[in-house]
């Protein structure tokens, strides 16, 4: 029986003891001043402590005495390039099977379940040469929470029980991205990388890689593996809390001094990633859907030594700039790419510069005139002297996001503490990537000198390309590597650098003024202070957290323009042709530390900036006025047009689990419509289509902005004016509101979405019948009290799929609850069995639950809610 009002909405595809007295520890001094020499933000107040246990594992304890949540987190230097050749997937399977029960705790959802009912959640996440497992929870709960998350590394139980339900569920996170582009091509990364390098190893493992053989039990490989990998000596744990640091060293010393370190097998030194006949290729992949992409890599210094230099810094800093003269600027006004990202990957022992650009059908033809784009410019890097004003201005800028760092959350203290041990000194733990060595124009030139095509890696994906006689077998992706044309390589080298290639101007954007307003009142809320016809101001100074930052965020409303697809998908063209008009502008701000939104909405559009507050006037100005200038450009419209309505069609390759997300968004909000009615509409948009509905766009109009952090009442003020002057010709309007639909009580509506995946999937939404605050309290619990019993019967117990998940959730202001599987192993009508099956399990679970019981879960919750903001953008 429901335990109040409501209706049903289903959305599903069809397949095609406490410790004892703590050691005491030398007293850690303030902030800055570490005896260790911890270097510190300058605002963040917690002291920090770091030890090594005589095990050999790695140790920072944090203290904060205000911290609603505690946290902890621990690294092992082990992951997929440990693995065994034979057993590929084991580390990640280790992963797994560590959360299934402890000796201490054998009850397998033990760690899980104290966790979550104290407020908390908790993950792991096996990288290359990492494994990190981490948790938060109410602060009161840590030492608790610590009992179950240390017996990890002291006694699991790595039960015989679970290997065949969990390797499951290791297949089913594999199946789940086997359409997933992103996971396709590494596949291909992989498939052409040396085969004696731990990179080319199949990371996430399968029934295959982990099935049991006549003379190998999977469970004995992963009891070896986790006996001689999991060494404290090649652990790192950092715990927050509360407690004073000797307490927090106390708990740390008492659960992980009884980990185990062991020899390390002999391993020999890293054999190269790739191997010579591997670098300057061109490898062709075929995608799923109907995608274009170039990308390129270059081989650069490992970075582990080189960090302080920065010189892969200004490296992606000069490739991914959008100014006059940049690759970016240069290609697209050719007509050659929609967009260009420059950044880096790798691991510990090589580093790579990245340049990802996806292609238009032009830029497809002349693909290998944008590599050559991309070598003329890397000519302009030659001389290490005119680049250090660029380099001076990120340390600047480096220097500026430090001193300037608000406090994080303990949770992100503790995961961004512990990989770090492992790699960088103890006092740089923090800084690390805020430490800077002098200008060093050697470091700088041995970047730019790998720069060239023989060490470079070009992958061109799009459909029907030829010489792809290779196949990837576990994700099906033909693929084709063959040497760069020497021809071609000669017309790269002999072709003159384009003239139009320039170096950027600095940036004019980088903040001078620092100061903070006085008078800020901690306990003040936002007030109108302008609340006129077709303009309201909202306003609050706020210097709580000590930093010099602002966000600004203006709606543009066009209530007369509201709610149609034909206007919501020429609104989303509009703002792509504006952003590439101001896209120097936008990257300047980026690069200076504001992060400017100029987006469409269902009804009008938002122009945004979060950052440092001492020019935001100034982007937000350039922003407005360079939004209404901008030129409709029939080329860039067409361009963007195709590039839509190929993302569009391409929805039906995403996971299904997404898709029936998307139908019961539909299903409720009345504006919203899906990508195949916009993908129609597309198809006969046309660019004077364009121009007529731009002519008259903002006949009448109504702008609400809020103005939040270091920017006083009367700078607001002038801010709104000043946007509303480029208005002056609209009439006033008021904002239309859009209520969700509501399904009657007792009705239940359904929709099938057919979906081109081998899963299925399924959403079910039982929607409140009251927006009244209590009962939204009522659901909210609800969700709270569901979300392990789910997760544990219809995940862990039945194996129905990888993505498994119960929650509270509300659209608008209607509460509700959603159950939602994506599922490799039943159909759609099996999940709709098995989650009313646990409903009507659901309520006697209720009925058996403790006072007690129900009581520490609402406590979590509410610790939870009520959790202290750490930032200004919190």
């Amino acid at each position: 029986m429901p335990l109040f009002p409501f209706a049903l909405v289903i959305a599903l595809s069809a397949c095609a003891p406490k410790s004892p007295e703590p050691v005491q520890s030398p007293a850690v001094s303030a902030p800055g001043t570490h005896p260790q020499g911890i270097r510190v933000p300058p605002l963040d107040d917690r002291t920090y402590h770091y030890f090594e246990l005589e095990n050999g594992m790695k140790a920072m304890v944090v203290s904060d005495p205000d911290a609603d949540m505690a946290a902890a987190a621990l690294d092992v230097h082990v992951g997929q390039f440990s693995d065994p050749s034979d057993r590929e997937g084991l580390a990640h399977f280790l992963e797994h099977m560590l959360f299934l029960g402890t000796d201490a705790f054998p009850d397998v959802d033990a760690y899980r379940n104290y966790v979550q009912s104290h407020g908390g959640r908790s993950n792991a996440a096996t990288g290359q040469e990492h494994t990190r497992y981490h948790f938060e929870v109410d602060h009161a709960h840590l030492e608790g929470a610590l009992d179950r998350f240390s017996a990890f590394f002291t006694s699991p139980r790595l039960d015989r029980e679970y290997v065949t339900r969990e390797r499951e569920a290791v297949n089913s996170e594999y199946r789940l991205k086997i359409q997933t582009q992103t996971r396709r091509f590494r596949e291909v990364r992989r498939a052409t990388s040396n085969p004696a390098h731990g990179f080319a190893k199949f990371s996430v493992g399968n029934l295959t890689t982990l099935a049991d053989r006549p003379d190998a039990l999977v469970w004995d490989d992963l009891k070896t593996f986790y006996d001689r990998r999991y060494s404290a000596d090649r652990m790192a744990v950092t715990v927050v809390g509360r407690e004073p640091i000797h307490t927090l060293e106390g708990f740390v010393r008492d659960r992980f001094a009884a980990v185990t370190s062991v020899d390390a097998p002999s391993t020999e030194p890293a054999p190269p990633i790739y191997t010579q006949d591997q670098l300057g290729v061109r490898v062709h992949v075929a995608p799923l859907d109907e995608i274009r992409e170039l990308y390129v890599e270059f081989l650069v210094p490992p970075q582990l030594t080189t960090y302080r230099s920065h010189a892969l810094g200004l490296m992606t800093s000069l490739f991914g700039q959008e100014g006059p003269g940049s690759p970016h600027a240069v290609l697209t006004e050719k007509g050659w790419i929609t967009s260009l990202t420059s950044g880096s990957d790798g691991a510990e022992d090589h580093t790579l510069l990245t340049i990802r650009m996806n292609l238009t059908e032009a830029g497809l033809e002349h693909v290998d005139d944008v590599a050559g784009v991309l070598l003329q410019f890397a000519r302009l890097l030659n001389d290490p002297a005119t680049l250090k004003p660029y380099w001076e201005q990120q340390r600047r800028l480096s220097g500026m996001r430090f001193d300037n760092a608000e406090q994080a959350r303990s949770a992100a203290v503790a995961r961004g503490t512990v990989r770090a041990m492992h790699l960088y000194p103890s006092s740089e733990v923090l800084s690390f990537w805020a430490e800077w060595s002098e200008y060093d124009p050697d470091q700088v030139a041995e970047h730019v000198a790998r720069i060239r095509p023989d060490n470079m890696r070009m992958f061109v994906t799009a459909p029907n390309l030829p010489r792809m006689d290779q196949v990837e077998p576990r994700y099906n992706v033909a693929w084709g590597m063959h040497p760069l044309d020497p021809a071609l390589v000669q017309h790269w080298n002999e072709t003159p650098t384009d003239p139009v290639l320039a170096l950027p101007p600095l940036n004019p954007f980088v903040p001078e003024d620092t100061s903070l307003l006085a008078g800020s009142d901690p306990e003040a809320v936002p007030i109108a202070v302008v609340d006129t016809p077709g303009l309201r101001v909202w306003h609050l100074q706020d210097t709580t957290f000590d930093v010099p930052r602002a966000a600004v965020s203006a709606r543009v409303h066009l209530p007369g323009r509201a709610g149609t697809l034909e206007h919501q998908i020429r609104m989303v063209l509009w703002a792509r042709l504006v952003d590439q008009h101001l896209a120097s502008m936008l990257d300047q701000a980026r690069t200076a530390g504001v992060q400017p939104v100029l987006q469409s909405q269902q009804d009008g559009m938002v122009l945004a900036a979060q950052g440092y507050s001492d020019k935001l006037d100034a982007i937000l100005a350039a922003m407005v006025q360079g939004a209404l200038e901008a030129p409709l450009d029939p080329v860039a419209f067409e361009i963007f047009r195709r590039d839509l309505l190929r993302r569009y069609r391409n929805t039906t390759t995403t996971r299904p689990i997404d898709q029936v997300g998307w139908a019961m968004s539909e299903a409720f909000n009345p504006r919203d419509w899906s990508y195949a009615a916009g993908a129609e509409y597309l198809e006969s948009l046309r660019f004077e289509d364009l121009e007529s509905w731009r002519a008259d766009l903002f006949e009448t109009v109504y702008i609400e902005v809020m103005a939040h952090g270091n920017l006083s009442a009367e700078t607001a003020t002038e801010l709104g004016h000043h946007l509303q002057a480029h208005f002056a010709s609209a009439a006033a309007a008021t904002p239309v509101s859009v209520e969700i639909r509501r399904v009657p009580i007792g009705r239940a509506l359904v929709r099938t979405v057919a979906v081109d995946h081998d899963d299925s999937a399924i959403s079910v939404l039982y929607q409140g019948a009251d927006t009244d605050l209590a009962v939204q309290a009522r659901w909210l619990m609800l969700g709270t009290l569901m979300k392990t019993p789910a997760f544990t019967q219809l995940r862990t117990e039945q194996q129905l799929g990888y993505l498994v998940w119960a929650r509270y959730d509300r659209r608008d202001l209607v509460p509700g609850l959603s159950l939602n599987i994506q599922s490799g192993v039943a159909h759609p009508g099996t999940l709709l069995e098995r989650i009313d099956a646990f409903l009507q399990g659901f309520g006697p679970y209720l009925t058996d639950l403790s006072t007690e019981e129900y009581e520490t879960i609402r406590t979590g919750l509410i610790a939870t809610l009520e959790e202290a903001p750490t930032s200004l953008g919190q």
